[in-house]
């Protein structure tokens, strides 16, 4: 899992790129009904709807965080500790997380 680059309290533009594998195989999660990506920030947690790539080899749940989109602009508020994670579920009942990723929302001077 990674972000494309360190975060600060305020941005907005983020991309969180998960990648999906299991037992280190790549693993094609687009048959899958819920494609999400879960955080757990100050404020709490958040749920956002993943779009699923590739690179032609990876898999990858996908969330950019945007203006447009209610709760992403204040999504950074605080400085401080925060984690995310891959979710998953198919048709007939099957339901897989990623590993748990964590990261830091640093302050900024101003």
């Amino acid at each position: 899992m990674a972000t494309v680059a360190n975060v600060h309290v305020g941005d907005v533009g983020t991309l969180y790129k998960a990648k999906i594998q299991d037992v280190g195989v790549p693993f094609n999660p687009t048959a899958a009904t819920v494609k999400k990506l879960v955080f757990k920030t100050p404020a709490g947690v958040l749920e956002r709807n993943a779009t699923v790539t590739t690179d032609g080899t990876d898999w990858y749940l996908e969330y950019q965080l945007q203006a447009a989109v209610p709760g992403d602009l204040t999504f950074h508020q605080k400085k401080g500790g925060y984690s995310w994670q891959g979710y998953v579920e198919f048709p007939d009942g099957q339901r897989y997380h990623t590993n748990i990723e964590t990261y830091t929302v640093d302050r900024n001077l101003n």
